[in-house]
């Protein structure tokens, strides 16, 4: 059987809450099931994200001061995952798998970031892409801690693709956005367990009879 498992902020909302969520997955997967997980940001970073692309609508600052700050909040976004994939995960190589993953989101959001600014202006789909930014970080630690548990584990971001090569987003999806069921069953296709970023998705857990 395939079962679709959401995870909400609270559920992966530190290292701990992270492994133990990655251990449930295992223990579905070592009853014989695959698995397709969907997870939020940890708590509390979508809405410092949100803060932070509320801000920067309001009074224009000095390029340099606004930009020095977004490297703040990104460089600071960045070290505090790697510091809970650190504690969540023993492999010390998974850990650096994580980080380096991490490295190139905090670069790209900056990219998003800095480029708005110049422009004045951000756009509805830059604006997707900042708020779902947690969703793209929390994804490799999880992955990497299922990995950690010994479960075959691949995570998928906004940019990444399906088995056949279409773009799966990893953004934010409404309450009646049946893309999901997509995602589980074409990306299941040859894969054992796929971890999957997506944004206010409501819990559900979901069982499909193959």
């Amino acid at each position: 059987m395939l079962i679709t498992i959401k995870f909400g902020g609270t559920s992966v909302g530190d290292a701990d809450r992270i492994r133990s969520a990655a251990e449930l997955v295992a223990r579905v997967k070592n009853d014989g099931h695959r698995v397709v997980v969907v997870t939020s940001a940890m708590s509390g970073v979508t809405n410092k994200l949100v803060a932070l692309v509320d801000q920067a609508a309001g009074p224009t600052a000095p390029f340099g001061s606004r930009v020095a700050e977004y490297l703040r909040f990104t460089k600071t976004l960045e070290q505090d995952h790697v510091e809970t994939a650190r504690r969540a995960i023993r492999d010390p190589q998974l850990v650096e798998n994580v980080a380096q993953a991490l490295y190139t989101e905090r670069h790209s959001l900056e990219r998003v970031l800095i480029g708005s600014h110049l422009l004045a202006e951000l756009t509805p789909i830059g604006y997707d892409f900042v708020v779902s930014e947690g969703e793209r970080l929390c994804v490799p630690i999880l992955a990497n801690c299922l990995r950690d548990l010994g479960v075959s584990a691949v995570g998928v971001g906004g940019d990444s693709h399906d088995a056949v090569g279409r773009p799966i987003s990893g953004g934010i999806l409404g309450d009646s956005d049946a893309h999901i069921l997509q995602i589980s069953f074409n990306f299941m296709a040859g894969l054992e367990y796929a971890c999957i970023g997506c944004a206010l998705l409501p819990g559900i857990s979901l069982e499909f009879d193959e």
